[in-house]
């Protein structure tokens, strides 16, 4: 591969390294992460663990070395099932399942959030990474809900300001199992990763 130079911009701050780094190149994540323990990907010049998470003006370094490289990894418009709650001329908003990915990846070329707006907004122009303009926020694989996409240039950089100053209010709903005492209450707790499930977060 070529060498790779790239500077994060403020929408993609506090992503991990290796997954800033794999939704940018033909690399796939394990690849990523070899170059990073190795030396062969650094952050201003600096060694950094994959866990790093980027920040806006950090220069990411991959160097040029030989390797197995995948497909590229290109946004193809697809006729997806997905609810238009609301759109103009600046943005989209759409009601995204629970399942669904947000954007392409490795892994995942096809059949995600990113494939169904395409189709439905048409070509997108909006700024942005390649594989995902417009997108100021997102929401994880097995959550539903909204998710906003900016489809101009005034709508991205607007959204992008008021997420970052935390002056869009958003709501989750979950479903609880157990019987609470309560019908309503304040919880503040930890959440990190459950001891009984890795790949699920808990208090």
């Amino acid at each position: 591969m070529k060498e790779l130079v790239l500077q994060v911009s403020k929408e993609d701050e506090g992503e991990r390294i290796d997954l800033y780094l794999a939704s940018r190149s033909a690399l796939s994540r394990s690849r990523i992460q070899e170059l990073i323990g190795s030396g062969a990907a650094t952050v201003n010049g600096a060694a950094v663990k994959p866990s790093y998470r980027v920040r806006a003006g950090d220069r990411v370094e991959v160097a040029a070395v030989a390797g197995p490289e995948r497909e590229p990894v290109s946004l193809v418009a697809e006729p997806l099932q997905v609810e238009v709650v609301y759109r103009d001329e600046d943005l989209i908003v759409v009601n995204k399942p629970a399942g669904m990915v947000m954007y392409p990846a490795a892994g995942h070329a096809r059949g995600t959030l990113m494939n169904a707006i395409a189709w439905l907004a048409g070509p997108l122009d909006a700024p942005g990474a390649p594989l995902r303009p417009g997108v100021v926020h997102r929401i994880d694989r097995d959550t539903s809900g909204l998710v906003v996409v900016a489809l101009s240039d005034r709508a991205y950089y607007g959204l992008v300001g008021q997420f970052k100053e935390r002056t869009v209010e958003r709501s989750y709903t979950a479903i609880v199992h157990g019987l609470l005492r309560e019908d309503e209450g304040v919880v503040e707790l930890k959440i990190g990763r459950s001891p009984l499930n890795r790949k699920k977060m808990s208090t």
